[in-house]
């Protein structure tokens, strides 16, 4: 059996690459939960607003509340 020496600079790159991959999946994570629960917009054809879907417990979002109170949001095209 072969024993392999771990440096203690190779200990700290080790870490540091295993830190770096944990936040990089947390930052991921975080954008999609915060994705999901921006407001659904519904517009028709002419780019009017039918209906806004409110997934965030508290919010009351309706159309005309779209791009004045409401900035960020995702939208869906309703034929």
């Amino acid at each position: 059996m072969r024993y392999v020496v771990l440096s203690n600079f190779s200990l700290f790159m080790l870490a540091l690459l295993i830190s770096a991959m944990v936040s990089a999946t947390n930052f991921i994570n975080t954008l999609y939960l915060d994705m999901r629960l921006l407001p659904v917009v519904h517009v028709d054809a002419a780019g009017g607003c039918v209906k806004v879907d409110n997934y965030a417990n508290g919010h009351a979002f309706n159309c005309q509340d779209v791009n004045v109170i409401l900035r960020r949001y995702r939208t869906v095209t309703t034929e």
